[in-house]
């Protein structure tokens, strides 16, 4: 699906050529910006789908399989949170009694824990394990 994003901008350009509808210049910048492209989401597909699942080892695509998840220490760590309300109050003055609006915000530090965690991924072909680490969301408490 990623490749058929280039596809019509190529087919532009080599339309341009036979019909004659554009200059050779102007079919050919299309053609070329056809293929530039081509070759950006290639190297996007590859980076994006089939590098995170080769082995590190052997190199063999799609060699990867899972194998288990391991809960490492959890970070707890500290934010200050700031608070903004609107206290409301009544004046009265000789010309009759007024509504008065003062803004005020309060702070407080609210601590956060995060947990790590560490997958196990091993090889189909070579048996090579290794591990990635990752982080879980932030939980208040």
């Amino acid at each position: 699906m990623l490749l058929c994003f280039p596809l019509p901008v190529i087919l532009l350009g080599i339309g341009g050529l036979i019909d004659g509808s554009m200059g050779p210049k102007e079919s050919l910048l299309v053609l070329l910006l056809g293929l530039l492209m081509l070759l950006g989401t290639s190297i996007y597909a590859y980076f994006k789908l089939l590098k995170p699942w080769r082995c590190p080892s052997c190199k063999k695509f799609f060699a990867i399989k899972g194998n288990g998840i391991d809960e490492l220490e959890a970070d707890e760590f500290f934010v200050n949170e700031t608070s903004h309300s609107v206290k409301t109050s009544k004046v009265e003055t000789g010309l009759g009694t007024f509504k008065v609006e003062t803004p005020e915000s309060h702070t407080e530090q609210v601590k956060y824990t995060q947990r790590n965690y560490q997958k196990k991924y091993i090889c189909k072909y070579c048996g090579e394990e290794f591990y990635k680490t990752f982080s879980g969301a932030r939980m208040r408490g």
